[in-house]
């Protein structure tokens, strides 16, 4: 139905009327849809590292999951990341999260825009070759929570959005951890 969120890894059963958002890796099936079973336990630690398998599927969107990139990226120890990207960590209140990694063109400085839980939290300019930001969520925002699916309302979503003068939408950074700094 329209406006109803389906999670990452989620299945959903043939013939399945999906009236309800449904949360990532959980199975569904019947009408209107009902959880059936879940086939992951979605519990995202507090910090992730992109050399750790169990944290891949915290790296909830826009990256470059496939083993063939993985075997590139991980050789950086990183995870490649496209321009709009979404990690997903333990549920804090008002968090300060760091965020390290490492741009990929050398040509011209990244520019990465953050929010925390759809509250908007500014945008940096990256010079160096790898980096490490801390970025704090500017209290609570009801009105922008509004803006993160519901069943991820109790996680804190990071989202980053490089900045691109290119036309062409291309691998510009990679991230090699995020974490809850309080």
């Amino acid at each position: 139905m329209p406006g109803v969120y389906i999670g990452r890894g989620a299945v959903i059963g043939s013939n399945c009327v999906v009236t309800r958002d449904v949360g990532p890796y959980e199975i569904h099936g019947g009408v209107p849809n009902k959880q059936i079973s879940q086939r992951f336990d979605f519990s995202p630690p507090a910090a992730i590292s992109a050399l750790d398998d169990l944290h891949l599927p915290y790296f909830y969107r826009g990256f470059r999951l496939r083993q063939a990139d993985l075997a590139g990226s991980r050789s950086r120890g990183c995870v490649g990341a496209d321009i709009n990207t979404v990690v997903v960590l333990a549920g804090s209140e008002n968090p300060t999260v760091s965020i390290a990694g490492r741009r990929l063109d050398r040509g011209e400085p990244l520019t990465l825009h953050f929010s925390i839980n759809g509250a908007d939290c500014g945008t940096h300019v990256i010079h160096d070759e790898t980096f490490e930001l801390k970025i704090t969520a500017h209290g609570p925002q009801p009105e922008m929570q509004a803006q993160v699916p519901s069943p991820l309302r109790p996680y804190t979503v990071i989202g980053i959005t490089a900045e691109s003068a290119s036309p062409q939408p291309d691998l510009k950074f990679e991230i090699a951890s995020a974490r809850i700094l309080q």
